[in-house]
């Protein structure tokens, strides 16, 4: 029998420590969360599992006498270790997504260290200024609807902004030579045998086919400006990531191993669908997707897909690099580059730059007359 309040007292306490035991108890039985794939958890670690003492299975007596009005004392403690395995949860969870964000970190930082050897390839030790106009000579084979190859000597010049282009081509079969220009407002055509000048623009019903590809000529000459100086576009980039490694084959049949990176850019390529309304005030710009495939022992970029993420108007366009070699403006650009079309296997374009002495004609930033431009006649 309980004689005095501290009997009373230290009853009380034993029968609680007896429910907090039977409350870990209850929690050893219970399976343990698993363990996160990438990080240990933090917190709510499970109960041990070592065996309660006999002083814990077989309470003393006096516990077991102790008056029921002592009983709910312990029944907050009880409760509270159920709740263990949320917890844990509830951590593993948070590990999981801090690992994620660590692994995303790493990787943007090694998509960065590769595009920094890619760049340095193309131009030293020293930044590359933001490319303005190029001039170049080509030997160019394109295929025509039909899949025959159509080739030609071109020569080429271009700016940026505002963007304007001239071509003049020889064709290698029939030796037939005419020029197609572009000044910002109209397209023309000029034939060199007997002058003849038709304004594409004026008639763009009758001409449509001729003005898709001179649209075509013009993105891929921006897209090939924008892939040979690398410091200009990487400000434009965003979400770069390492996307692992690969290989592809040259020209030569030499397999070259590559590390690839994929970033996000606004796409200022292709022009919105024919009788797509305007877009929504404050609406998100429409981005290019594209994937380098960067030399892994030269830093030379061997391969860029370029793709439209939801336009199903748009193939995406895969151009292929090869014979890289120094130009006067100090560049180091491929020699030969080849365009393919939404995985087709044959090339849609093939431009080789002619290379009359050691120094590939591709000259980046050369003064240009914008007078070449106008249409002849005006």
């Amino acid at each position: 029998m309980l004689r005095t309040p501290l009997d009373r007292l230290s009853a009380a306490r034993m029968l609680l420590a007896l429910a907090l035991l039977t409350g870990c108890a209850a929690a050893q039985d219970a399976p343990a969360p698993a363990d996160p794939p990438i990080a240990p958890r933090h917190g709510g670690q499970p109960a041990t599992s070592a065996q309660p003492s006999p002083a814990q299975a077989a309470p003393p007596a006096e516990a077991q006498a102790a008056p029921q009005s002592a009983a709910p004392a312990a029944g907050p403690e009880a409760s509270a270790a159920p709740e263990a395995p949320a917890a844990a949860k509830t951590s593993a969870a948070a590990a999981e997504e801090a690992a994620r964000a660590a692994a995303a970190a790493r990787a943007h930082e090694l998509g960065e260290a590769v595009l920094d050897r890619a760049a340095h390839f193309q131009r030293g030790d020293v930044r590359a200024p933001e490319p303005v106009s190029l001039h170049g000579t080509f030997h160019v084979g394109v295929r025509d609807k039909d899949g025959s190859l159509i080739q030609a000597e071109v020569e080429r010049w271009y700016t940026r902004s505002p963007e304007r282009m001239l071509t003049h081509r020889r064709e290698s079969v029939t030796g037939s030579a005419s020029s197609v220009g572009w000044n910002g407002s109209k397209a023309w055509f000029r034939s060199d045998a007997d002058g003849r000048v038709i304004v594409y623009t004026d008639d763009p019903e009758t001409f449509g086919v001729d003005l898709d590809d001179l649209r075509m000529q013009v993105r891929l000459t921006r897209l090939l400006l924008t892939a040979c100086v690398l410091d200009a576009l990487r400000p434009q980039l965003s979400d770069v990531t390492s996307a692992g490694t690969g290989s592809c084959k040259d020209l030569d049949g030499a397999v070259h191993a590559t590390d690839l990176v994929t970033a996000h850019a606004v796409d200022d390529l292709f022009p919105p669908p024919a009788g797509a309304p305007p877009p929504a005030p404050g609406s998100p710009l429409p981005r290019l997707e594209l994937r380098f495939a960067i030399d892994h022992e030269s830093g030379a970029v061997r391969e860029l897909l370029v793709s439209a993420p939801g336009r199903a108007d748009i193939a995406s366009q895969r151009l292929v690099f090869d014979y890289h070699g120094p130009t006067a403006s100090g560049l180091r650009v491929p020699g030969n580059i080849r365009v393919y079309a939404d995985g087709e296997d044959h090339e849609s374009v093939r431009l080789g730059v002619d290379q009359p002495d050691d120094l590939l004609i591709f000259d980046v930033n050369a003064p240009i007359d914008t007078a070449l431009f106008d249409p002849p006649g005006g």
